[in-house]
C-alpha cells in the first residue's frame, strides 16, 4: 500500500480556520499542539501524524467534509 502524502493539505487547513473565525492560537490549544507546529502545518507543508489531522478537521469542522473528500480523493488519485 502507497503512503499517503497529505503535505499540501496543510494550505487547505487557513482558510477552513479563518472561515470559523479562529487564530492559529485558539486552533493550537484546542488541538493540543503548538501555535508553532500549526504555522509549520499551514505554510510550511508539515505533514503531521494523522491523530493530528482528525482532531485539526474536528476543531475546523464548518470544512471538515471539503478536507476528508479531498484527502479520499488524493488517496484514490495515487492508487
Amino acid at each position: 500500500m502507497e503512503e499517503l502524502n497529505l503535505n499540501y493539505m496543510g494550505a487547505m487547513l487557513k482558510p477552513a480556520r479563518l472561515d470559523v473565525k479562529l487564530t492559529q492560537d485558539e486552533v493550537a490549544e484546542r488541538v493540543g499542539i503548538t501555535t508553532r507546529y500549526l504555522m509549520a502545518i499551514e505554510n510550511e507543508g508539515k505533514c503531521p501524524a494523522l491523530d493530528v489531522w482528525f482532531r485539526l478537521i474536528r476543531t475546523l469542522n464548518s470544512r471538515d467534509k471539503k478536507i476528508v473528500q479531498t484527502a479520499i480523493q488524493a488517496m484514490l488519485d495515487s492508487q
